[in-house]
């Protein structure tokens, strides 16, 4: 039968697919997110950041998290969070990385590693699986999302649970067997940038499975009016001093001594200017920390390279440079986030060719992008923003690159995408099995 040109069973297919999208939109999808961070960093900030983006929708997120619990719970109290925080009794990682550190032999060194495996990984993996098994049991779990990087437990608990599972990749994975054949279960793969893209298909993933989403920012309220002139204070800013900065944990592969180096080129050519190092050494080794504190006493800097240690209100100082700076040494930087950070607060950036930041910079444009360990090549971008005339289309061009790529109204409907695919899967199956 048919009413006019449209047909009854049309009508009846277009009505059975609008329930279903308005079920949707009514139901709360329960997203269990279990952290594989070993450490406090930019992997933590980002997912959080995204919890609180998806919390204002029809999501209920559930927190599984290690050392950032504390940080977690601060910043979204209404968000549930669960502590991850078991390890065999039989773990001693100080002592194994003292052996480690010590033996030079490959084979004797291969071999402590098969048994750290064996011994505490494994043990470990297994006993989180469980862990996370009931914990999305209890709470009616409808998609497991593994943050920084491909976790044995959580995708065997999805396995378990029979449902969607996601990582997210915001790190380069090593080869191995297991990280191949994840994809047999694992649903799907978000790489932050094109730099992870290409060491996932480098690692055999199907292309096809893979979706670039880069980190994003969402609006930086946090910085409240009147917030740096603390700073300003504190640190007795003149008005026309000019002020750059490195921002983040201080190790070795992050770039401080290159950043010093630089900083010290820079002085000789642009007068009346500062710099600072932002954070500390974290759960890095103290020696390096250590070594940029001489370096600065060596090169007679002490009145003009700052070394703050950790701030909690390193974002009002980083409104306070006119150029910040990453100076990752190795190609191991996934991203970056503290490029989108500075860029959202209107400053160009100078970045090493190490990853992530090729895809957020570009060159002349919102910033420099530099060689790795290129000392010269990194005060002469620095000393180019800091006397460039036209410096006010590069704070410009930086804000429009976050708004544009990097902003939570662009990537947000991304992922909800993939979220909602996934259920549509998993309700067809339903269908499908009944």
């Amino acid at each position: 039968m048919k009413i006019g040109r449209v047909s009854l069973s049309g009508i009846f297919k277009f009505t059975h697919i609008w329930g279903h999208y308005q079920m949707d939109k009514k139901l709360k999808i329960k997203i269990l997110y279990v952290d594989n961070s070993y450490t406090f960093g930019g992997a933590i900030r980002c997912l959080v950041a995204l919890v609180n983006e998806l919390s204002k929708y029809n999501y209920e997120p559930i927190l599984f998290v290690n050392r950032s619990y504390q940080f977690v719970n601060k910043k979204n109290d209404k968000v549930k969070a669960i502590l991850d925080n078991w390890s065999p009794p039989w773990h001693f990682p100080n002592f194994y990385q003292y052996i480690r550190k010590r033996i030079k032999h490959k084979v004797i060194k291969k071999i402590c590693s098969i048994l750290y495996w064996v011994y505490w990984y494994i043990p470990k993996e297994i006993l989180r699986a469980i862990r996370i098994y009931k914990i999305g049991k209890k709470y009616k779990v409808d998609i497991i999302h593994l943050n920084n990087g491909i976790s044995i437990a959580g995708i065997v608990a999805a396995k378990l649970l029979q449902i969607p599972c996601i990582c997210h990749m915001r790190g380069f994975e090593t080869r191995s067997v297991f990280a191949k054949f994840s994809q047999f279960i694992v649903d799907y793969y978000i790489a932050i940038s094109n730099a992870i893209k290409d060491n996932l298909i480098r690692l055999g993933i199907m292309p096809n499975k893979i979706i670039l989403i880069p980190d994003f920012i969402s609006e930086l309220d946090e910085i409240k009016n009147g917030e740096e002139l603390k700073i300003i204070k504190e640190f007795q800013i003149k008005p026309n001093e000019k002020l750059f900065g490195i921002f983040g944990r201080v190790l070795k592969f992050k770039g401080q001594k290159e950043f010093l180096m630089a900083a010290r080129e820079v002085f000789k050519k642009v007068a009346n200017c500062r710099a600072f190092i932002v954070g500390d050494h974290s759960d890095g080794p103290l020696e390096y920390y250590n070594e940029l504190k001489s370096m600065i006493r060596d090169y007679s800097l002490t009145k003009k390279v700052i070394l703050t240690g950790y701030r909690q209100d390193a974002l009002e100082i980083m409104k306070c440079m006119d150029v910040v700076v990453l100076a990752t040494r190795v190609p191991i930087e996934a991203f970056g986030r503290v490029i989108i950070e500075a860029m959202s607060l209107g400053k160009p950036v100078v970045a090493t060719k190490c990853g992530g930041p090729a895809d957020i910079i570009e060159n002349g444009k919102n910033g420099y992008l530099i060689p790795m360990r290129d000392i010269k090549a990194m005060s002469n971008a620095i000393i180019k923003l800091l006397t460039e005339e036209n410096i006010d289309n590069f704070k410009q061009a930086a804000k429009e690159t976050v708004i544009k790529k990097f902003s939570a109204k662009v990537c947000i409907p991304k992922i909800d995408k993939i979220y909602r695919t996934l259920m549509n899967i998993k309700r067809q199956s339903k269908q499908v099995s009944h």
